[in-house]
């Protein structure tokens, strides 16, 4: 395709989100989104207001006389992220296809998103939160307790029970990320991935960046707060029905453990956690893990391109979570691991036609899937890595 200063160009329908410090540009055929600078966003508008390139790169230079201005470099760059449709009426092949919007507003989802998340209901989770760290605070015999872990003789046992309180608490924390988008009306979608070496379960938020910076905090911290309400009960139950049933009571005690450690856990931002997207969203600076890693790689090669203080300063975070993050799988994962797994190996000393023995086979199993979706995780990244950074050098 032949480009040139009389060429026309027709774009894909793209809608701009100016924001505090950034400009990003949203395809929303794709659901892509694109960090520009101001030059490029001022010639995607003269490009929509149909104007010609060359007309379009004398006014960008005359404005922008500190860059270089390159209107059939930054086309071809268009074309590169399937942004062009038509060049001189000479339609443009793109890898995106058309298809029916999955974005169908669900009233029910949004309706009771509005009610948790966009009414004075909101206060309870502040107030949930307060009561759950007095009695924290005055009833430390309410707290969480290792020993909760191993309620039963079967390893196998204590494994499902353990999966199953997780998956349901995650479950409700993911839910409520999902029901804070549906009331702000972002679609939202499940993914596994992980952090550092912890598996997890992910709600992507992928077109939060349309709301305004305040709005985003909400949907970023409704599983905080979901799981603040969660501790509250579960610790009130034990409080004020001590004789329930010990399996009933056993689980409870269980569940503070869990909610008490995923609360802990979102405070640990250097594994972008959920507070990690709260402090990007309000100190403005997007890709803020990235661009601090950035910034210490060029440490390396001398390179003095100026980054803001608290690009820094989240640097030193950084490093920091990861010597915590080295020290406690030396210190605690990995002796717990081995401790797990020479009990295993034990119960496997016992015949075949006893419990012990499938009680410790079991437990191998089920540790054995967890390991291979975690090792999946981090394949799938590492390929992401490897085309991305083939994708800059071909550039």
């Amino acid at each position: 395709m032949n480009i040139h200063d009389n060429s026309r160009v027709l774009l894909t329908r793209l809608e701009i989100h100016r924001q505090k410090k950034n400009i990003i540009v949203e395809d929303i055929r794709a659901k892509e989104y694109y960090e520009m600078s101001p030059a490029s966003v001022d010639a995607i508008e003269a490009i929509l207001a149909g104007k010609l390139l060359g007309e379009i790169e004398v006014e960008l230079k005359r404005t922008y006389p500190d860059e270089e201005i390159d209107m059939k470099q930054f086309v071809a760059d268009l074309i590169e992220l399937d942004l062009v449709v038509e060049i001189d009426g000479h339609t443009i092949e793109t890898a995106h296809i058309e298809t029916e919007s999955d974005r169908q507003q669900i009233m029910f989802f949004n309706k009771l998103g509005k009610l948790l998340f966009r009414t004075p209901f909101i206060f309870v989770y502040v107030a949930a939160f307060l009561y759950s760290m007095w009695i924290l605070v005055t009833k430390p015999q309410y707290g969480p307790e290792l020993h909760s872990m191993h309620m039963l003789d079967s390893m196998t046992l204590n494994v499902i029970i353990w999966a199953g309180t997780s998956l349901i608490l995650l479950a409700f924390h993911e839910f409520s990320h999902f029901l804070a988008a549906r009331a702000f009306h972002i679609p939202a979608k499940y993914d596994f991935g992980h952090r550092f070496y912890f598996l997890v379960l992910e709600t992507q938020l992928t077109e939060i960046w349309k709301l305004e910076p305040r709005k985003r905090v909400i949907p970023y911290l409704a599983g905080m707060m979901n799981d603040s309400v969660m501790l509250a009960l579960s610790m009130s139950l034990r409080i004020y029905y001590p004789e329930m049933n010990d399996i009933v009571y056993n689980v409870l005690e269980l569940a503070t453990f869990y909610l008490i450690v995923m609360l802990v856990f979102q405070t640990c931002i250097f594994m972008k956690t959920d507070l990690y997207y709260v402090v990007e969203t309000l100190s403005g600076h997007l890709n803020l893990q990235e661009r601090s890693k950035q910034w210490m790689l060029r440490l390396f090669k001398k390179d003095k391109e100026r980054e803001p203080l608290f690009i820094k300063g989240f640097a030193v975070v950084y490093c920091a979570g990861i010597v915590l993050a080295i020290w406690f799988f030396i210190r605690v994962g990995y002796p717990q691991f081995l401790h797990f797994l020479d009990h295993a190996k034990d119960h496997l000393s016992y015949k075949i036609n006893q419990f012990y023995f499938w009680d410790g086979l079991l437990f191998i199993f089920l540790n054995g899937i967890m390991l291979l979706f975690l090792f999946y995780s981090w394949y799938r990244s590492l390929v992401w890595y490897i085309r991305s950074r083939s994708d800059v050098q071909t550039d």
